[in-house]
């Protein structure tokens, strides 16, 4: 910058009296001292400095610097998640796998769903080439991966090929487990039948957003039916032939509970109360969560239709006792419950419990009682600003008023 102002000064046109011409020293000195004066008075002059400047204007220049500050640490947090969410996930890869993945990402970021594919299955083929096994949970990984992205591309349009991608991967979890079993590769077995089953559940979630109940329902009846049979044969066999840690009893609820939804939605509640009675048993015992599943055993065994076989009328009245007690009992403990283990779920599931008392009552014809209950859960949902509470209540006395006529 003194350059172009020394160069600057040079060229000026220099007065033609000889004596007023500045001698080679001076000539170089004094634009240097000048703009150095200059510079110096921009900071300490107080009426035209940069002083003077902060204080006309001490919020603009609040606001660059906070903006300045909030830039810096939103491009290094940027690079600290990058580096969390990004490259150490991948560095359990080779280079080659690596530049695959980002690549898929990449596409899957610009909605590519053709591009995204073929590089995920190049990585595929680069991690096997480099001897990661088709069954590790590296290359496994990588397929889920991509049906996961294949679900969120253009708001789920090829959520079909994703449910595909998964089945693919259950299949060859599934056969993998038997291969193992018969080579005795517990640990390898176990790691692959977890995957399977839980995969199971996930592909019945995914027909169940498609609107496909039956697909649905085959795909996590599998995964229970594979949970049960080797929880019995854990039951009955040396620890060393288990392979490792299994399904705890919270992981084990919250599996039967999905099956059990499903065969709720599809009017099956002779199937489902069992499950839901199941998974009440092993959900965290006195949380809002067991009161759900409770409300829910409560729901199922009083829409149940007697068996063809039986005494229809007697069997029913049985069914609706049993499912005003499981109603009560959800009741009861919800009240029981107090912060921090008390949530929200607790006061949804009171305004379920109590409009099941309702439904029970008009059912069993003690029309008076369904009343006070259709009433009293409308009033703990209009408490709790749950319009949707508040609707199953009105409609409950709706039926009631109908039923009157």
């Amino acid at each position: 910058m003194f350059t172009r102002m020394i160069s600057g000064a040079s060229a000026r046109r220099l007065p033609t009296i000889a004596s007023r011409l500045p001698t080679a020293n001076s000539a170089l000195k004094q634009p240097i001292r000048r703009y150095a004066g200059s510079y110096q008075d921009t900071f300490q002059t107080p009426e035209s400095g940069f002083k003077a400047l902060y204080q006309r204007n001490r919020v603009s220049f609040l606001l660059f610097f906070a903006v300045c500050t909030t830039t810096l640490v939103a491009g290094g947090y940027g690079m600290y998640l990058y580096n969390e969410l990004v490259e150490k996930p991948l560095s359990v890869y080779p280079k080659p796998v690596q530049k695959a993945i980002k690549s898929a990402l990449f596409y899957a970021s610009r909605g590519d769903m053709g591009s995204m594919a073929a590089a995920f299955k190049e990585a595929i083929s680069e991690a096997e080439k480099s001897g990661m096994h088709p069954l590790s949970n590296e290359v496994a990984g990588l397929k889920i991966e991509c049906a996961q992205l294949l679900l969120k591309l253009k708001n789920g349009e090829y959520a079909d090929k994703a449910v595909i991608v998964l089945e693919r991967v259950l299949d060859e979890d599934a056969a993998g487990a038997e291969y193992y079993m018969k080579q005795e590769r517990w640990a390898d077995r176990n790691t692959v039948l977890k995957r399977a089953i839980l995969l199971g559940y996930k592909i019945g979630e995914m027909y169940q957003t498609l609107g496909k109940d039956k697909e649905a329902e085959e795909a996590m009846s599998w995964s229970t039916t594979k949970l049960l049979e080797e929880d019995k044969r854990r039951e009955t066999t040396d620890p060393s032939k288990w392979g490792g840690e299994w399904f705890d009893d919270h992981a084990k609820s919250a599996c039967f509970e999905k099956l059990a939804q499903q065969y709720l939605m599809s009017g099956k509640f002779n199937l489902a109360t069992p499950l839901y009675l199941q998974a009440a048993s092993l959900v965290t015992p006195n949380t809002c969560h067991q009161v759900t599943l409770l409300n829910n055993l409560a729901a199922c065994l009083s829409k149940q239709s007697p068996p063809a076989n039986s005494d229809g009328k007697k069997v029913k009245t049985h069914l609706q006792e049993d499912a005003k007690k499981w109603a009560e009992k959800a009741l009861e403990l919800a009240n029981k419950i107090v912060p921090p283990v008390r949530t929200a779920e607790c006061d949804e599931a009171c305004v379920t419990a109590t409009h099941n008392l309702g439904e029970i009552a008009r059912m069993m014809g003690q029309h008076e009682l369904a009343r006070r209950k259709f009433e009293e859960a409308g009033s703990l949902a209009r408490g709790l600003n749950m319009q949707e509470g508040v609707e199953m209540a009105n409609e409950g006395l709706a039926l009631l008023m109908d039923k009157e006529k």
